[in-house]
């Protein structure tokens, strides 16, 4: 049985497939580092070879629309709503430097607070990005 299924009917999980679904949501936040990552290296690729224009893929298009034009609001969000998940658990951790709240708020709020600062710091480096683009189609150098 699929270990959300499990969850929610039971209401906790074995510690073998806690340590799965952390797995999960690690692995998650890699792969939006890798899309991230992928799409900064190419544009500095395409800056840094003088290379002409091309047609974006279907899935850069994607990309672009939907994740570049919002890092900055999905980021702030992801990290928001991390924080707010877990704002009982900060609070415990503070006042008896334990936490007696459920795994899964913890692991969730984690994944969301690290994801949104990924998006926070990829839009900053996807700014810069834009300014060497402009002032290198504007004629100066951008090295």
């Amino acid at each position: 049985m699929p270990p959300i299924l499990l969850w929610s009917r039971a209401g906790d999980l074995p510690q073998w497939m806690q340590y799965r679904l952390i797995t999960v949501f690690v692995l998650s936040v890699c792969g939006l580092d890798m899309i991230c990552v992928g799409y900064l290296a190419q544009q500095l690729m395409d800056l840094a070879n003088d290379s002409p224009p091309r047609g974006p893929l279907p899935l850069e298009t994607a990309i672009r629309r939907y994740l570049i034009a919002n890092l900055l609001p999905l980021g702030a969000s992801l990290v928001a709503f991390g924080i707010s998940l877990n704002v009982e658990t900060i609070w415990q951790y503070v006042t008896t430097f334990h936490i007696n709240v459920s795994w899964w708020l913890v692991v969730v709020g984690g994944t969301f607070v690290t994801a949104g600062i990924l998006f926070l710091v990829f839009d900053t480096l996807n700014r810069a990005v834009q300014l060497l683009q402009q002032r290198a189609d504007r004629g100066g150098a951008a090295r």
